[in-house]
């Protein structure tokens, strides 16, 4: 016996015993399990790119989103940057008072407007989640409340 054919049936075994280890009925599922962290992630790596080319549709410049400020009407900030990509609005019909919210992109910023009344009253800045930058550069939110959150929670308008 030489060296070549042992070398054969070495590697005939571990075929063989690879094969029924690896490619069982029983092995299927713990490879399934073992994968099954993977669907989160790659559900929120979808869904990041999903409304990065969505909301990138508008040529809103950072300049532009920087000129709006509070106490502008929104016929004025719809004029002046266009049309947003999220938008929702909603009554109060106790105190009488409308809300609208616009939404806005800017590449790596999302910016939303809160208006009461057709008069801008809370501007929110949040960075998005941006795969071409570096991992060193955290997203960090600006000017956050609970009054922007629950504007911006989805409870109106459509995505």
């Amino acid at each position: 016996m030489n060296f070549a054919f042992r070398l054969r049936q070495a590697l005939l075994i571990v075929h063989v015993e690879l094969g029924r280890a690896f490619f069982s009925k029983r092995a299927f599922w713990v490879y399934g399990l073992a994968l099954f962290p993977l669907i989160p992630f790659m559900g929120r790596g979808l869904d990041v790119t999903w409304k990065r080319q969505r909301a990138s549709t508008s040529s809103i410049t950072r300049e532009q989103l920087d000129r709006v400020a509070e106490g502008q009407t929104l016929e004025e900030v719809t004029q002046q940057l266009g049309k947003a990509f999220r938008e929702g609005h909603w009554e109060e019909r106790r105190e009488k008072r409308t809300h609208d919210w616009r939404s806005y992109y800017e590449g790596s910023q999302r910016v939303d407007l809160d208006f009461t009344n057709g008069v801008l009253t809370h501007i929110r800045r949040e960075n998005i989640a941006d795969f071409d930058r570096t991992a060193s550069s955290s997203p960090q939110s600006s000017n956050t409340s609970i009054s922007a959150w629950r504007f911006s929670s989805g409870a109106s308008g459509s995505l």
